[in-house]
Parts: C-alpha cells; structure tokens; sequence
C-alpha cells in the first residue's frame, strides 16, 4: 500500500519525465528506477506484524480459542479505551501479548499496541482506524466489535 507521500512522489516523477524527454530514454529509466529504489527503502521490514486481517499466531490459539482478530499496522484507533487512562497497559512486550490482554476480556473489542513504548491500549470498541504517527499496531476481535 502506497503512501500519500509515494503517491506524489510518483506525479512529480511522471512530470519530470515527461520534461526530461529531450535528455533521451536513458534519463527517464534513470528518474524511475531511483523512485523505484526510494519506494523499496521506504517500505516496513517484513518481520514486523503483517498487515491486513489474519488470524492469530499459534501462540496464542489457547486464549483465543474462536473469537479472530484482524491486523492493521501502522495503525490506530484513538479513543474508546477501556477503563480510559487507568486501562493503558505498560512494559507489554508485543502486538501478540496486547492480544492476548484483549481476548481475556470480553469487554474487549480490540486494541492498539505502541511499539515504541511498548504500551497496550485495549479498546471498548474500535470506531475508526488511522494511520498512526507512531509505530503501532491496533487489532480487532471479529466476533466482538
């Protein structure tokens, strides 16, 4: 999935080719792969939370035991916090573990996990999902929101 910014990248790309046409086919196949290379830099490791739904790692088929959750990365549902800030949940060592915090809860709908300072958010209910200014993962138990 393209950024905004990627997107734009890629018009002022378009355009410039479209200047650079005099400079010769070599100048274009140049501009493109550069962009090319600059999307791929861009782009998350791949050892990371994957994004889109799938289903919860095996690690965790004891605590779910139905209910599934779907995987967003990069994103966040702001608001809707169990227990409000009394229910933000620090020192959580990772998305699967902030899962499992979730699927204990019936309560819960699902979740957001801040990577960068390791903190669980489980949610009443998952209104919208955003993309996160921080690097953070936000789950949704199908079966309950």
């Amino acid at each position: 999935m393209f950024t905004i910014a990627a997107l734009l990248i890629m018009a002022v790309i378009t355009l410039v080719t479209g200047i650079l046409r005099k400079l010769g086919p070599a100048t274009v196949a140049l501009l493109v792969l550069i962009g090319l290379i600059w999307l791929v830099a861009q782009s998350p490791p791949q050892e990371t939370v994957a994004s889109g739904p799938r289903t919860l790692p095996n690690a965790l088929a004891s605590a779910a035991s139905s209910p599934q959750v779907r995987w967003y990365r990069d994103m966040d549902s702001p608001g809707n916090d169990l227990g409000g800030r009394a229910g933000w949940i620090k020192d959580i060592a990772s998305a699967d573990e902030c899962a499992r915090i979730c699927l204990s809860n019936s309560k819960c709908s699902g979740f957001t996990y801040n990577i960068r300072y390791s903190a669980c958010f489980p949610k009443a209910s998952i209104g919208h999902v955003y993309p996160s200014s921080e690097p953070a993962v936000t789950g949704i138990v199908v079966d309950r929101n």
